[in-house]
């Protein structure tokens, strides 16, 4: 694996960064550009039988708990899902960010492990990108365009990962070493939101789409105006899919609790 020292690292990023940051487009997408955006926002139905998940995150928006029951070790949902993409009000947005917030979200302004905030370079990234001027959605999106931009996907740490060998890697060690997985970009774009003040929320569920379903993370900052907002950092985009299913929330993954490696389940598309 290829190593940088931090400072040449972020010349090595602050060089690509100003190449690149213009020319990268905010519509692009992982996700949006294989569907319609009509098709990605519809109202699906799943049937999933699953032994990890936080009742209270299943049936939180956009998804709702149709039907639930056990079965032995696990349990047995019907779920309706709908994608929120391009579904925000991002004109009543401003600058002047909400400064008194309740307990449950003061706990999404943290730093841990994997949202290390307050490391140097961070802090250079957060300052390079002028996000203190910046309301909510604009924040979002400038972060959106620069980690689509500086940072690729690892599939070896995507194995390690789902192995169980580790959480994941720190936002610091993402900006460092420019790579990382779904986990990884969510780390990163959490902490530039939290350095600026900005509640978020470290989500992990199902990504489902042609009949298979891999594991995935995602966030949801909160905004004043529009409440808790779902953002898709490595799918670069505000919003999320009907083919999102989220099963537990934290301040990162280690705080969701979820274990891959332990995690059972079944799922299949059905009709309403």
């Amino acid at each position: 694996m290829r190593k940088f020292r931090k400072r040449s690292n972020y010349l090595f990023i602050k060089q690509k960064f100003n190449k690149i940051f213009t020319l990268v487009l905010f519509t692009s997408s992982l996700f949006v550009s294989a569907q319609s955006l009509s098709e990605l926002n519809k109202e699906k139905y799943y049937k999933l039988e699953i032994n990890q998940f936080d009742y209270s995150v299943l049936n939180s928006y956009p998804q709702t708990v149709i039907d639930i029951k056990n079965k032995k070790n696990k349990v047995v949902v019907k779920l309706k899902t709908q994608g929120t993409l391009n579904s925000y009000n991002l004109e009543t947005s401003n600058t002047e960010l909400k400064n008194c917030f309740s307990d449950r979200e003061k706990k999404y302004l943290k730093s841990s492990d994997l949202i290390d905030y307050n490391d140097s370079n961070i802090v250079v990234i957060y300052k390079k990108l002028q996000l203190s001027t910046l309301s909510e959605f604009q924040c979002a999106k400038t972060i959106l365009k620069f980690l689509t931009a500086v940072i690729k996907y690892d599939s070896n740490l995507a194995k390690e990962i789902s192995s169980g060998l580790n959480y994941g890697k720190s936002a610091s060690w993402v900006l460092e070493n420019n790579k990382g997985t779904c986990g990884e970009y969510t780390n990163l774009f959490i902490a530039l939101m939290r350095l600026r003040g900005i509640p978020c929320k470290f989500v992990t569920g199902l990504y489902y789409s042609d009949q298979q379903v891999t594991f995935h993370a995602w966030t949801e900052f909160y905004d004043n105006n529009n409440g808790w907002v779902a953002v898709d950092p490595q799918g670069g985009m505000i919003g999320i899919t009907s083919n999102h299913i989220k099963l537990m929330e934290g301040i990162d993954l280690k705080d969701t609790n979820f274990n891959m490696v332990t995690c059972n389940f079944k799922i299949k598309q059905i009709t309403k």
